[in-house]
């Protein structure tokens, strides 16, 4: 299965060289779609977020029920280790500028 882990563009420099470090609580978080797990973020205030794709077996992560499923449209995983480099299938990230793209009003 692939999960998407969203972070700031910032952080991928350390992410290529250290991998996804787990957080204070030893989870790494993902959704299981990309627009989901940057929608996490860009809720946070965050602008230039990339998407992460990286794939697990199953009995490898937990579902995460800390969300409304219905609000974000996806499943959310916890990872309770450092997600190697290696791990992440670069090719496939995504990326989004909030900034730079026009929004609508009506």
């Amino acid at each position: 299965m692939v999960l998407w882990h969203a972070t700031d563009y910032q952080n991928i420099a350390s992410i290529m060289e250290k991998g996804i470090i787990p957080n204070r609580y030893n989870e790494v978080f993902f959704a299981d779609n990309p627009a989901s797990a940057m929608m996490f973020l860009a809720m946070r205030g965050y602008t230039h977020i990339v998407a992460l794709p990286v794939e697990f077996k199953p009995a490898e992560v937990t579902e995460s029920f800390d969300h409304s499923r219905e609000f974000y449209r996806c499943r959310a995983y916890t990872f309770n280790k450092l997600v190697e480099p290696t791990r992440i299938m670069w090719d496939k990230a995504r990326h989004v500028n909030i900034e730079e793209r026009p929004v609508k009003v009506s």
